[in-house]
Parts: C-alpha cells; structure tokens; sequence
C-alpha cells in the first residue's frame, strides 16, 4: 500500500485493500470454523489434562471471540492500509479506543455479566477501532481523488 501511496496510485490501494480483505477473511472464517470445533485439542496444546472448569471457561472464551475474528481482520487492513498512507494519527487513536474499550468492558461490564465481559472485551475494542478506522479510509480516499 505504501508504494502506491507514493507513486500515487489510488486505484492499486483500492485493489489492495479489497484483496487483502478477500484473503484475510476468508481465512478468518476458516479460522473460526476450526477455533470452534477444535477447542478442546486447542486447550490441550497449552495445558496437559485440563479440568472440567477449565474446558467450561475455554469454550465459553473461544466460542464468543471466534466470529468476531472477521472484525479483526478488518481493523488489520484498514489500520496498516491508514499507516501506509502516512497518517499515524488514526491508528493511534484507534489504539486508545481498543485500550478504553477493552477496560471497560472488563470493569464496567463484570458486575452484570461476569466472566462473559472478559470474552466480549475484545471484540468490543475491535469494533470500536473498526468504527474509527473504516470511515477514515474512506475519507481518506475521497478526499485523495479531489486532490489529483
């Protein structure tokens, strides 16, 4: 993406961006479809003989973070295609959203919803940053094309 933003080939970044997303989530579902089904030979591969607790907080974790992998896959394209355009601004501010939504879920959200606001915390900050970052990209590139 950067050597097209240099050469000043916004068509190429188009294309690059869509490509990337293409690859990215596909795998990502891929990903999540196997994240799901495999989840108990994933928890063995950190832990040897994993209790009942363990398994019960495991699968509760995987399950709800899983297909929210798309989303990450997202803020992965959008966040580096946003560098590679040279503004650090956007990225960095899509971090300070993440860090404030992953805390809050955590701390704010445990007294309703328990271990659940762990799992959903982040999501939650890739969604925030998503909410950020996407429409700058298309900001971005809009006000690029008036440019040239």
């Amino acid at each position: 993406m950067a050597q097209n933003f240099g050469a000043g080939k916004r068509e190429r970044i188009c294309q690059g961006v869509r490509a990337s997303l293409i690859q990215t989530e596909t795998f990502n579902v891929l990903m999540c479809a196997g994240i799901i089904l495999l989840r108990h030979p994933i928890v063995e591969l950190f832990m040897s003989n994993p209790t009942k607790e363990i398994y019960h907080y495991s699968d509760a974790y995987l399950t709800i973070v899983a297909p929210f992998y798309v989303i990450l896959g997202l803020l992965a394209v959008y966040r580096t295609t946003i560098q590679s355009m040279q503004n650090g601004w956007a990225p960095f501010a899509a971090c300070m959203i993440e860090l404030v939504m992953r805390i809050s879920a955590t701390v704010g959200l445990v007294g309703m919803l328990g271990y659940t606001s762990v799992c959903i915390a982040s999501p939650m900050a890739w969604f925030g940053a998503c909410a950020l970052l996407i429409p700058c990209y298309y900001r971005m590139m809009k006000a690029w094309k008036k440019d040239k």
